[in-house]
């Protein structure tokens, strides 16, 4: 459904009863998979549906995104772990990424992977973070297959991942994970010894926590927990010094 507020304006009926794992938008193009590992392109300003893209990989798609600059192109996460680049006009993959894979083996001993969560680009290009069920959490060079380096959130799942973004993160870059419990980890991307946990929060309600976004041109990153009908909205504020200066809640 398409929604102008509360209103829906416009339905589109492409995967029939298939559940949907996820949607992204690139320009006018609406990209929806399913369940099935099937993906419906749309154009949503003509209204019409371009072509279907089929993953013939074994794993289930749990997440996808389209990387900063790469035209045409989107990184499918999968159940197993593994991660592509493919292109959606050829409708064919353009690599499989192996860094984050032979990470996991060095650590484990085994090729295995956890399920990936969860897909984030950075505020540099060629850089985004990869979130496990696992609570590990990974940023890739896509351009390079090169793990730059780990972080391990406790506690279970990653959810989502969102960087920040202001003006004051060029000096102070943080990144911040989330589980579905409503607790929320803020890790320093400095370089050297600043790059680790910076600090957590817990938030006391029963909801999950479904989303985590920064605003561009302010030091805010906001969560959404789902409650009844509304969203209960979490604000984070950044200083302009390497502590974090406050931490708001608020209902939205």
């Amino acid at each position: 459904h398409v929604y102008n507020r509360t209103r829906v304006v416009r339905t589109y009926n492409v995967h029939e009863s298939v559940p949907i794992v996820g949607m992204i938008m690139i320009g006018t193009l609406l990209l929806s998979c399913d369940s099935s590992n099937v993906m419906k392109i749309l154009d949503v300003k003509s209204r019409q549906l371009i072509h279907d893209l089929v993953f013939l990989h074994e794993a289930s798609v749990t997440c996808m995104m389209h990387p900063t600059t790469y035209l045409n192109k989107i990184v499918v996460g999968y159940s197993d772990g593994q991660l592509e680049l493919w292109n959606i006009k050829t409708k064919s993959i353009v690599y499989a990424f192996k860094a984050h894979i032979d990470a996991f083996m060095r650590r484990n001993g085994n090729s295995s992977s956890p399920h990936i969560s969860t897909l984030e680009q950075s505020p540099a290009n060629n850089i985004i973070a990869i979130g496990f069920t696992s609570g590990d959490i990974i940023l890739l060079n896509l351009k390079l297959d090169k793990v730059l380096f780990t972080f391990k959130q406790t506690g279970g799942s990653v959810v989502s991942l969102s960087f920040r973004t202001d003006p004051g993160s060029a000096l102070f870059p943080y990144l911040v994970s989330a589980r579905i419990d409503g607790r929320v980890h803020v890790w320093n991307l400095g370089k050297g010894g600043k790059r680790k946990l910076k600090a957590v929060k817990k938030y006391a309600n029963d909801n999950d926590l479904k989303i985590i976004t920064t605003e561009k041109d302010w030091k805010r990153l906001n969560t959404k927990q789902r409650l009844g009908i509304n969203f209960l909205q979490i604000s984070l504020e950044f200083s302009n010094k390497e502590a974090l200066s406050q931490i708001l809640m608020q209902n939205d």
